[in-house]
């Protein structure tokens, strides 16, 4: 009995490995340029609106009298000007 992997199938693994990278890098420079640019956006923010806070997102929906949608709202709203509700 031997012992070991053949020349073939190592190849095989490195073939199979290099598959799952070329699909993986992209998706993840993506992502990172993405988050990168959520950072770029906040800071910028930030810089306008003289705060530091972490913002926080909410989102509003206009309906029309037959419950399609006419418009969605992102709103961001500095922590500081929020107040929470305690429990």
């Amino acid at each position: 009995m031997r012992k070991g992997f053949t020349l073939v199938e190592l190849m095989v693994i490195i073939v199979i490995i290099g598959m799952l990278a070329a699909v993986a890098v992209p998706k993840f420079r993506k992502a990172a340029a993405k988050k990168a640019e959520i950072k770029r956006t906040e800071l910028h923010q930030s810089a306008v609106y003289g705060t530091n806070d972490v913002k926080k997102y909410y989102t509003a929906t206009v309906y029309s009298e037959n419950g399609s949608v006419i418009k969605t709202f992102t709103i961001r709203v500095p922590k500081s000007t929020i107040i929470e509700p305690n429990n």
